[in-house]
């Protein structure tokens, strides 16, 4: 190296004299697995001459390992040699943090997965920021307004591009949304039909607002109750027989409490 600064004993427990003749003993301190993609970037910007940034890990014999960024511009000299300026920085603080933030990202997410329940995150304009697994299975197999489901679509849009047999809840819906997105309302909840040419289901949909500082975010959750709908009509039919039965018998049929009063009679 024709000139190193004395910072380098900092990031590789080098001095300049060690590496003023060859740079071989930088790069015997780069991590085993980023050797490779190192030396590919490196003579990638050589051979373009292009700007050449990379990150990669350095293992220092006292003090460890560590991320490094490194930024350079070749140069080609009349001899056809390449020369190098630049820079290379300690970023182990923000490698660690980026690594925290990516374990949240993966842990919000399959927490999210987790849940039966459809779920998308809307940001403070009413664009899909997050969907969970559920989400994705039921819109890609109900061809949910076609391919406008997913991250980066507006569900505000969505909603009011509905037409036909689901356009009168989805006036609704976009309405409460928005409520809760200028914090009108901090939740709001919608039972709806979405029946299927194979079956007959409902859903209830339910919007919440993030508490708490920071941009705004409303949670969607649409939760299958077909299930519950369909006991709710069984009891219901069954209900209905029993009072056909009493009000069509030819004998009287009442309840009497204990204190004497009646509580029904045909």
């Amino acid at each position: 190296l024709p000139f190193a600064s004395g910072v380098l004993s900092d990031i590789f427990e080098l001095q300049p004299e060690d590496v003023l003749e060859d740079a071989a003993a930088i790069f015997a301190l780069v991590h085993p697995d980023d050797i490779g993609h190192l030396q590919g970037t490196m003579n990638e910007s050589a051979r373009t001459l292009t700007p050449w940034r990379d990150d990669f890990r350095v293992c220092r014999r006292r003090r460890g390992e560590i991320w490094v960024e490194g930024h350079s511009v070749p140069k080609r000299e009349p001899d056809g040699s390449i020369l190098w300026q630049g820079y290379v920085q300690n970023i182990t603080e923000r490698k660690l943090a980026e690594t925290t933030l990516q374990e949240s990202e993966r842990l919000l997410q399959s927490t999210l997965d987790a849940l039966s329940a459809h779920l998308a995150i809307l940001d403070a304009h009413g664009t899909i920021i997050k969907v969970n697994a559920a989400w994705n299975r039921f819109a890609t197999a109900n061809q949910f307004q076609g391919d406008h489901h997913g991250v980066g679509d507006n569900y505000l849009d969505v909603c009011d591009a509905v037409f036909g047999r689901d356009s009168t809840e989805a006036p609704a819906v976009a309405a409460g949304i928005r409520a809760v997105l200028a914090g009108q309302r901090e939740r709001i909840q919608l039972e709806y039909a979405c029946h299927s040419p194979r079956e007959q289901r409902w859903f209830v949909l339910r919007a919440n607002r993030f508490g708490g500082d920071g941009p705004v975010r409303v949670v969607v959750a649409h939760e299958d109750v077909t299930v519950r709908r369909h006991a709710e009509n069984l009891v219901r039919q069954s209900e209905e027989r029993y009072r056909s039965l009493i009000s069509t018998a030819r004998d009287g049929i009442f309840t009497l409490a204990a204190d004497g009063t009646f509580r029904s009679m045909n």
